[in-house]
């Protein structure tokens, strides 16, 4: 399962890439684009881990499962104002590197701190 997770990570990660390109370049329409792309990987992606995989963790590494789930509600609550295409361009800028910041984030922290921990732990065997 982890193995799958991590996949799917390089694949959001490359839109990652591409959306905080298009945001560096101050083409936001071209961001928001990438956006609509990279968005639904990400909330695909956390309802996979949401389910068993958070389910398993929660039991052995409660403190850890919560924050992961609150930087994915984090993620959720910003997505929805930037799929809104009447947010006037200076907030959608702001949001859309607020969003990119906290998905980058979540998914360093779940490939340093909670997929290796689960492995060493052994946490899907359990």
């Amino acid at each position: 399962m982890i193995a799958c997770l991590r996949r799917e990570h390089r694949e959001i990660e490359s839109r990652l890439d591409r959306f905080a390109a298009a945001l560096e370049s101050g083409d936001n329409q071209a961001a928001h684009a990438v956006f609509l792309e990279a968005w639904p990987l990400a909330r695909e992606h956390y309802c996979r881990e949401e389910g068993a995989f958070f389910a398993a963790v929660r039991q052995h590494l409660p403190a850890l499962a919560a924050k992961m789930e609150l930087q994915h509600e984090e993620a959720r609550e910003i997505a929805a104002h930037l799929e809104d295409p009447d947010l006037p361009e200076p907030e959608w800028q702001s949001l859309a590197r607020r969003w990119l910041a906290i998905t980058q984030h979540n998914l360093i922290e779940e490939e340093r701190d909670l997929f290796v921990l689960a492995e060493k732990r052994d946490i899907l065997k359990s």
